[in-house]
Parts: C-alpha cells; sequence; structure tokens
C-alpha cells in the first residue's frame, strides 16, 4: 500500500510537471521572440519622435514602459519554459534537452 501511494504520487508530480510545461510552451509560442524586432521598431521610431518634438513626454514614457514590460513578459515566459522543461527532463531522467523546431 505504501509503493502504491508512492506510485501515485510521483504519477501526479509527472502529471503537474507535464502540465507545468505545456502551459509555459503555449505562452512562449504567443509571445514569440520574433517579436522582438517589432517592438523594438515601434519604440525606436517613438524615441525618434520624441527627440525631434513630435511625442510628447508622457506618451514617450509610457510606449517605453510598454515596451519594458513586452520584453520582461517575453525574456519571463522563455525563462519559465526552461524552467519547466529542465523539470520535467530531470523527472524522466533525460540528460539533455531534445531539439525541436518550435517550442
Amino acid at each position: 500500500s505504501k509503493l502504491s501511494f508512492e506510485q501515485e504520487k510521483v504519477q501526479l508530480w509527472l502529471k503537474s510537471a507535464l502540465l507545468r510545461y505545456e502551459t509555459s510552451r503555449n505562452s512562449i509560442q504567443r509571445l514569440a521572440v520574433n517579436k522582438i524586432p517589432e517592438i523594438e521598431k515601434g519604440m525606436t521610431i517613438t524615441d525618434q519622435g520624441f527627440r525631434k518634438g513630435q511625442v510628447d513626454l508622457l506618451t514617450y514614457i509610457e510606449a517605453d514602459s510598454q515596451h519594458s514590460e513586452s520584453l520582461e513578459a517575453i525574456y519571463a515566459a522563455q525563462t519559465e519554459y526552461i524552467i519547466y522543461l529542465s523539470n520535467l527532463l530531470a523527472m524522466v531522467g533525460e540528460a539533455s534537452f531534445p531539439l525541436e523546431s518550435q517550442p
């Protein structure tokens, strides 16, 4: 009975780890790295407009804040994905990361 309890506990840990991995993978797909150049381009345009006096200070600060928050969300999603993938691989005894065409 102790063995079956421990087996159930391990199965729950594995299911939970797989769910966290899948959730983080979905987040990475929504917050793709390929959006970074687009985000940077938008901030560059806003920055140039501010320097030319075409964008007021409040708008510039809001754009800069949104820029930072967007990048932070992308990088946090990537970090979370790697953490959950590492945990899942450790649980199943895999020593290396599998190569994936897309996260």
